[in-house]
């Protein structure tokens, strides 16, 4: 092969890699009717979900819903959910905070479900960034009125990122107002949120902003770093955080957190609620936060039902000191 040919060949292929990277990336917006490969083509929210091609969808700023139920947007496959963006392509890569792009299920349906139970595993490759989860109402039987980000079976996977993330008002008629995260029959749920907040949400149940569930050899065990909790409610336990452990292994981990204004309206903690049975192990660790203004019938802090299960407060601040 002569040096001129194999240049070409070269350029050839280098040409075919770009714009192979390029086609991976679609571009929606709440009003998108095209193919996604331009900001002038923007595709829908909906469309780009369903399609396998779009391994990172960037979200042009607005309100994002659909006429889907239960779930009004879903995936079962690892990719990068981008909001904020202007939506120009004079601006392609300029992109504002996460309050600018909203999904919302309208008070009527769920608005996301990730379903990491089909055989491809979601996991830290999937990242859903710069976006508002709002109006999420989880009305028929199930968790997670916001987000349900589920793990079932042996190598199931349901462990994204979620970084500067915001749940808000946010409701179920079971567990989990803002966000649901089961690891099941062997299966594992433990996703990474970074700047996430929690506003407002609110579970008949468990759980008023978050339902974390480990059963059957199931695993929950996430990661929390700068979240903020504040004026959640539930109906029984735990008015920030219901830990469900049966004999799998939950042990989150949360750090530099602020809990405030949450309420549980029955018994247990109105920041958390652990229980674990049938040799499960129930682990919560937090650390370097903020107790203040949360209140409960029982335990404003915490409350843990179990052998197996346990809550731990190091280097924190909390309202009238801890017990």
């Amino acid at each position: 092969m002569n040096t001129r040919l194999r240049h070409f060949l070269l350029a050839t292929l280098v040409l075919l890699a770009h714009a192979g990277a390029q086609a991976a990336i679609c571009r929606a917006s709440p009003t998108g009717t095209g193919d996604g490969s331009s900001w002038a083509q923007a595709t829908s929210l909906t469309a780009a979900l369903a399609n396998p091609s779009c391994d990172e969808i960037r979200l042009q700023q607005g309100v994002y819903t659909s006429t889907d139920s239960p779930n009004r947007f879903s995936f079962s496959r690892d990719l990068r959910l981008l909001g904020g963006y202007e939506g120009t392509d004079a601006a392609p890569e300029q992109r504002g905070g996460a309050e600018l792009t909203v999904l919302s299920g309208e008070n009527s349906a769920r608005v996301l479900f990730i379903d990491g139970t089909t055989g491809t595993p979601i996991t830290t490759n999937t990242l859903i960034e710069g976006v508002t989860i709002a109006n999420g109402a989880n009305v028929s039987p199930g968790f997670g009125g916001g987000i349900r980000c589920y793990g079932l079976g042996n190598a199931s996977e349901c462990s994204p990122r979620l970084h500067r993330v915001h749940f808000a008002n946010n409701q179920s008629n079971t567990s989990g107002g803002a966000l649901s995260l089961v690891g099941d029959r062997g299966g594992n749920s433990s996703p990474e949120l970074v700047d996430v907040s929690f506003t407002k949400n609110q579970a008949s149940s468990n759980g008023g902003a978050v339902f974390n569930s480990a059963d059957k050899a199931g695993t929950a065990s996430p990661r929390l770093v700068n979240v903020t909790f504040s004026d959640n409610r539930s109906g029984f336990g735990g008015g920030a955080w219901f830990n469900n452990t049966g004999n799998g292994t939950s042990a989150p981990t949360i750090d530099h957190a602020s809990f405030i204004n949450n309420q549980d309206q029955r018994a247990g903690g109105a920041v958390f609620y652990s229980v674990a049975s049938t040799g499960g192990t129930g682990d919560i660790r937090v650390r370097n936060s903020v107790f203040w203004g949360n209140t409960a019938i029982r335990g404003a802090v915490s409350w843990s039902e179990g052998s197996g299960s346990s809550i731990t407060v190091t280097d924190s601040l909390v309202q009238s000191g801890c017990t």
